[in-house]
């Protein structure tokens, strides 16, 4: 055998012992640059920049802890709250409320903002009250627009009840919350704060440090959940159905481990499968809005994992929609434009 000969038959077994072990990653990439997306896909936008004749999104940021509570047949509140650290380590907290009527629109709203290094707020909604358990004040908002803040008053300053005292007064009333106060350097010891609620007061009591903790509260049937969110969305579709998935980029490690140029698997954390995007359909009431997500694909089952999952909220009546990425606490309210 020539020289010549065995030098190219060394080059390429060279070049075949480089490729070979990467031959699916190369061929994946070649694969998706190949596989084009339908013209009828095109169109879809993200749900923050929907593009759509009738319909637009309205986009509220923050962690909101409490399912729609439908007011009347024309009113949904919604209710959020938001905390960002400052430069100083405090926290700035906001409490807001948004009254929405059944075509979408925010027709009124209620904020408290604060640091909580400055004042010691806790604000809870409790039979269509805005509720502040440490501030001890509430107020008829919800119910007549009236922010006023009024005052919730001890049932006995100078006692803390025993458990059995604690019970016999939660007979005759409506339980709505109870904290742990710690004990203090004055000398007080650890207590229970109970509040409760009857005839449309509000008061609180303490309670002797063991006293057990009730069942938390429950909002009334006004309170409405959401339906089941897009994580179970090719099982079981509701108002949004996954038209169709699009690979976008193989993600794969190489072979080889360039920083030592030795075998094993370089260049990766071990994910295998596909960056992609799904693209979905949602039924309105006056026709279909088109919104694109990323998504994961897995290798090589292919199946489908969104980044982000929605819960789906339809009031009575409305002709709007919410979807709420809880985990990363964003909401979108899909509903008409105003003409």
């Amino acid at each position: 055998m020539k020289k010549s000969t065995k030098i190219i038959l060394w080059i390429i077994g060279i070049l075949a012992l480089i490729i070979l072990p990467d031959a699916n990653l190369y061929y994946q990439r070649y694969k998706v640059k190949g596989d084009k997306l339908p013209e009828i896909y095109k169109n879809y936008n993200t749900l923050d920049s929907l593009k759509d004749d009738t319909y637009e999104v309205l986009f509220i940021e923050g962690g909101l802890y409490d399912p729609a509570i439908q007011l009347n047949d024309s009113t949904i509140l919604l209710i959020y709250s938001s905390s960002q650290e400052s430069e100083d380590g405090t926290r700035e907290e906001e409490n807001s409320w948004y009254k929405i009527n059944l075509k979408g629109q925010i027709t009124d709203s209620l904020h408290y903002a604060y640091n909580d290094r400055k004042a010691d707020h806790n604000y809870q909604t409790f039979n269509n009250y805005v509720v502040d358990v440490r501030g001890n004040t509430y107020n008829n908002w919800i119910i007549n627009k009236d922010s006023t803040s009024k005052p919730i008053r001890n049932l006995n300053e100078d006692k803390i009840f025993s458990d059995g005292e604690a019970k016999q007064i939660l007979s005759k009333y409506e339980y709505l919350y109870n904290e742990n106060i710690p004990a203090d350097r004055s000398g007080n010891e650890r207590k229970q704060k109970i509040l409760i609620f009857k005839n449309g007061i509000f008061n609180y009591f303490y309670a002797d440090k063991y006293f057990i903790e009730l069942e938390p509260y429950k909002e009334d049937e006004s309170q409405l959940q959401y339906e089941p969110s897009t994580y179970d969305i090719d099982k079981n579709p509701t108002h949004i159905h996954r038209k169709y998935v699009k690979k976008d980029e193989w993600v794969g490690h190489t072979f080889w481990d360039s920083r030592t140029l030795s075998l094993g698997s370089g260049n990766g954390s071990g994910r295998i499968g596909w960056y992609g995007t799904s693209y979905f359909d949602v039924k309105m009431p006056k026709g279909i809005v088109h919104f694109k997500t990323p998504v994961e694909i897995e290798y090589p089952e292919e199946g489908v994992r969104d980044r982000f999952n929605y819960h789906i909220y339809k009031p009575k009546n409305g002709d709007y929609l919410l979807l709420s990425d809880i985990q990363n606490n964003r909401h979108f309210i899909i509903r008409p434009k105003v003409v």
